[in-house]
């Protein structure tokens, strides 16, 4: 008699792979049609010399990432339910309480970037994400000043857009 081999515990390395979706996938299609459908009206300074980007440049970016991440997913979900399906664990208190919290933080990044600024707003809402997803303090730190820097230089930059200066802190001179 054979004995059985136990199952992986979920969360461990041999634990299978989150299976796709096809809600999901044919979700972000629809979003990448419907976020490049309301951009068309931009105005398209991609063949002005002087300017490398114009305002529907990052909204379609997006756009098209979720578009293939669409596809990608789909056919994921299309071609994994003719080998057989993963069975899908149920959602835990803890990761309820994670998609909670990010987003609370979404929600709550237009208003502190209104009134602290960009980069005082995103450290607000990153930070304790990254406290909440067990990330070392330091490196938390870190990663989010890190964060902030580099979408800072991309959007004032590279794409030429002004973030927000918050009404709390222009007073004081803070331009970053």
């Amino acid at each position: 008699m054979e004995t059985p081999i136990p199952s992986p515990t979920p969360g461990t390395a041999a634990s299978p792979q989150r299976p796709p979706s096809l809600i999901l996938g044919l979700f972000l299609i629809l979003l990448c049609g419907l976020v490049w459908y309301e951009t068309a009206g931009y105005p398209d300074d991609l063949l002005d010399a002087r300017r490398l980007t114009g305002p529907g440049t990052f909204p379609r970016l997006l756009a098209f990432l979720l578009g293939l991440t669409g596809i990608r997913e789909t056919l994921r979900a299309i071609f994994r339910g003719k080998r057989g399906s993963v069975p899908q664990e149920p959602l835990s208190r803890s990761g309820f309480v994670n998609i909670l919290c990010v987003v609370l933080a979404t929600a709550a990044f237009i208003p502190l970037t209104h009134h602290l600024g960009f980069s005082l707003g995103a450290l607000a809402c990153i930070l304790p994400l990254m406290l909440r997803f067990r990330v070392r303090p330091l490196l938390a730190v870190l990663a989010s000043c890190l964060t902030i820097g580099l979408i800072f230089l991309m959007f004032n930059g590279v794409f030429r857009v002004q973030l927000p200066r918050g009404t709390l802190t222009e007073p004081l001179g803070w331009r970053f």
